[in-house]
């Protein structure tokens, strides 16, 4: 069944994003697990030789999509994280590579995106807000005094838009390529937490705050409740509905600040 649906694909290429992501991430976990694991072995488990896959690994070569499945077999990649990376890299097919017309034009609505582009936006907590807030009716383009971050990090954020085709400087103001940005969540869970961390962060320094103002512009509240786990895989699809709902319905609005919103739903008793 998975070497079937990934011949699919026979003659193109994997994303480099993928190989220095999942790919080099699951030979390291084996390399761990079976130190006689080599590259050398790696390599005759897939009819390559050795140079080759080093590069692969270093991200210098990309891997022919006929040896995906034999890569997935060798490193023992699970199902859904194989599948995962076969949807992640056919919708950055679909979209084409970041230098193409068609990756750069403005009118696509939402935006699935690539491995690194993902990590990398990600890793970086202000990249989301300052994209957000080129979206606000007469912003000045002043990134750092808003999100309270240094000048340099705004110039580096702006570069890397620009390098990424996810922004672009036209008519004198910065302009966000795409309303609705996607991501994967299962392909970067460490980057994922790393995420949210930042944001809990965020909203620590935000609780600390209690004039009348900031009060007034948020909302902090929460419930402690029973589950019956039968039903946690639906109450979870509710809530991730919910905030699909409220970003869409934002997106199709102009507005004036910028918010997170975050939910965690988490366990308090074993």
């Amino acid at each position: 069944m998975m070497e079937k649906e990934f011949r699919n694909i026979s003659q193109k290429k994997i994303s480099n994003d993928l190989v220095c992501g999942e790919v080099n991430r699951f030979y390291k976990k084996k390399r761990k697990e079976r130190p006689s694991f080599s590259k050398r072995a790696f390599a005759k488990s897939l009819g390559l030789s050795p140079t080759f896959v080093h590069d692969i690994l270093s991200g210098k070569k990309q891997l022919p999509a006929k040896h995906f499945s034999k890569v997935v077999a060798a490193l023992d990649i699970d199902s859904n994280t194989a599948l995962e990376m076969k949807r992640s890299y056919l919708a950055f097919e679909e979209l084409g590579s970041l230098n193409s017309e068609k990756r750069q034009s403005s009118d696509r609505t939402d935006w699935q995106l690539g491995l690194s582009t993902q990590r990398e936006m990600l890793r970086n907590w202000y990249f989301l807000p300052m994209l957000e807030l080129m979206t606000l009716d007469g912003f000045k383009g002043d990134f750092a005094e808003r999100l309270g971050i240094s000048k340099d990090a705004a110039e580096y954020a702006l570069k890397r838009f620009k390098a990424l085709g996810l922004a672009e400087y036209r008519n004198g103001r910065w302009i966000k390529k795409a309303k609705l940005l996607k991501f994967l969540s299962s392909m970067t869970q460490s980057d994922f937490r790393a995420f949210h961390r930042s944001m809990v962060n965020k909203v620590l320094t935000e609780l600390e705050k209690s004039d009348a103002e900031t009060v007034n512009r948020r909302l902090v509240t929460g419930a402690t409740f029973t589950i019956d786990s039968r039903k946690l895989s639906l109450i979870k699809e509710k809530l991730n509905n919910f905030l699909n709902e409220i970003s869409e319905e934002c997106a199709a609005e102009d507005g004036d600040s910028v918010y997170s919103l975050n939910v965690q739903l988490v366990p308090l008793s074993k």
